[in-house]
């Protein structure tokens, strides 16, 4: 059987071999492991495998020896949208009419139809 020890051991096994140290592991006879368990010095260790799903098992063993656990990805900032251009003054050009039309959700085609006046007339 195998067994963990949970207590510290001093001296040494009646093999001559030394006790592992706390957390340590080792496999003894079924009647050895029962008393070393039953004076609560060790803990019996299923033999028994758990199958870990391969994913966990990947993620298990990029995270061994890490120094910090690995923290989730910040979601992504939303993207800002353009500022709207500031209302040209009314000897700008007429590019920069038909921009701001445009930005106000004119079509840029339409806008660009419109004379300058007209387009300050809707627009201003």
């Amino acid at each position: 059987m195998k067994i963990r020890m949970v207590q510290e051991r001093t001296g040494g096994r009646w093999d001559g071999r030394a006790w592992p140290p706390v957390g340590g592991e080792i496999y003894v006879d079924d009647d050895e492991g029962a008393a070393v368990c039953a004076h609560g010095w060790a803990v019996p260790v299923p033999e028994d495998p758990v199958e870990v799903p391969e994913a966990a098992q990947r993620i298990l063993e990029e995270t061994r020896g890490a120094e910090t656990p690995v923290e989730p990805a910040a979601p992504p900032a939303p993207a800002e949208e353009p500022a709207a251009p500031e209302k040209p003054a009314a000897n700008a050009p007429k590019a920069a009419w038909v921009a701001y039309a445009v930005s106000h959700g004119m079509a840029e085609g339409e806008a660009g139809a419109m004379s300058k006046a007209d387009l300050i007339a809707a627009l201003g």
